[in-house]
């Protein structure tokens, strides 16, 4: 006996990919423009998105708005040097070794994010070997985003220090 279709379908929907890259991107620059107006001021009606990035990311929510821009930038795939997948990788890896490193320092002022990374990574290898790992996180980022060898970004450092 056959199964009895239901008389309900959904309608198909066929997109072609510049339209979802475009909706995409249109999304990530909209997001990015919430976040610069919820941050910058103090809105009874964005204060909901102010609220879930501070709770999700902690300090570092500050950068929300340029992870949304970048995401955006590289959905369009610009000829640009920062609207490249690198730098947007780059950049969420700095984000997160910064939200578990700032877990290490203050708790409660790292998000939740940071303090799940804080929690699992210190259970998995003792404090002090996650706050190494997060520093190497942090430093794959800086290469990833400028997409530069490890020796070069420690010249930036030495000639930044120094001078």
């Amino acid at each position: 006996m056959s199964r009895r279709r239901s008389i309900y379908k959904l309608p198909k929907l066929r997109l072609r990919q510049k339209t979802i890259t475009a909706l995409g991107t249109l999304v990530a620059f909209t997001l990015a423009v919430i976040s610069i107006i919820s941050m910058a001021t103090n809105s009874r009606t964005l204060f909901f998105w102010k609220d879930f990035l501070t709770n999700l990311l902690g300090w570092t929510a500050i950068f929300a708005p340029i992870l949304f821009l970048l995401s955006g930038l590289s959905l369009t795939r610009s000829r640009w040097k920062f609207a490249q997948t690198n730098v947007l990788l780059g950049f969420i890896l700095i984000i997160l070794s910064l939200v578990g490193l700032s877990a290490a320092v203050k708790f409660e002022k790292a998000g939740s994010l940071g303090q799940l990374f804080w929690i699992e990574l210190a259970s998995f290898v003792t404090p002090l070997g996650a706050t190494v790992l997060l520093i190497i996180l942090f430093l794959v980022g800086l290469v990833v985003l400028f997409n530069t060898s490890l020796g070069q970004i420690f010249k930036i450092f030495v000639w930044i220090f120094i001078t």
